[in-house]
């Protein structure tokens, strides 16, 4: 019985964190930046904001960087620091090359 109990508790625990894991922040929104601010960070990045979003107790923001990368950074709400960065490259232009001459027969 007590190793039940014991086992019961401890996934208990396991699964509250890797609920809390999910989420910046539980605070309330009254204490969080505004999504002006949090445009305002990314854009000391280097980056060209297209939107915010806040999601799970984070703001995603969706922007661009100069090479025309795509980035979604999930930024804390209350301090503004950068949690996660996701990067989609850009496909680099590629120079075909020319066609070989018809070899004569």
């Amino acid at each position: 019985m007590k190793i039940t109990s014991i086992a019961a508790v401890l996934g208990l625990a396991i699964s509250c964190n890797a609920l809390a894991d999910d989420n910046c922040t539980l605070e309330p929104r009254s204490k969080w930046i505004s999504m002006a601010d949090a445009k305002i960070k990314a854009e000391q990045r280097g980056l060209t904001v297209q939107r915010i979003e806040a999601d799970d107790g984070c703001y995603e923001v969706h922007a661009a960087n100069q090479k025309g990368d795509r980035i979604k950074l999930t930024m804390h709400p209350i301090s503004a620091a950068v949690m996660e960065e996701e990067i989609k490259y850009a496909q680099p232009a590629v120079a075909m090359p020319a066609a070989a001459p018809a070899a004569a027969r």
